[in-house]
């Protein structure tokens, strides 16, 4: 007996039809919900990066309430605190609104115009005579 190497015809599974047809479905409706993954991927990262700035800008802050100073100095200190945690979330609630605009733009399909549609159609039929002269076609 020889050993016939090849592919096999028939499937391993009486249920390889239905899979392959459950991953045919994923792949073609993926792009309709990969823009809204992407976006929430952006926004964590957004996010996350504002809050990292925050923790930086409190910390500093607590050090700097750990210093003895003077009323005026905490006051200050204070008042940097908000402004910039106040400048953080000016600089990324842009950039997030720029993330679910492009999610929001990807969804959205454009539609493209009509073709413009022809005054009258071009072709226009004539017989011809036996002696070359154009007649009008009679309708009965």
């Amino acid at each position: 007996m020889a050993y016939q190497e090849g592919a096999r015809t028939a499937n391993t599974s009486l249920y390889y039809q239905f899979y392959q047809q459950a991953f045919e479905m994923v792949d073609t409706t993926s792009i309709f919900w990969q823009p809204f993954l992407k976006a929430a991927g952006r926004t964590q990262l957004e996010v996350a990066s504002l809050q990292a700035r925050q923790a930086q800008a409190f910390v500093y802050w607590a050090h700097r309430m750990m210093q003895p100073a003077t009323p005026a100095d905490v006051y200050s200190a204070h008042a940097e605190l908000w402004t910039t945690i106040a400048g953080q979330y000016m600089e990324t609630v842009p950039r997030v609104a720029a993330v679910v605009e492009k999610a929001a733009g990807a969804v959205a399909p454009t539609v493209q115009p009509l073709p413009t549609k022809q005054k009258r159609d071009g072709l226009i039929l004539l017989d011809r005579q036996s002696q070359g002269e154009l007649a009008e076609r009679k309708v009965a």
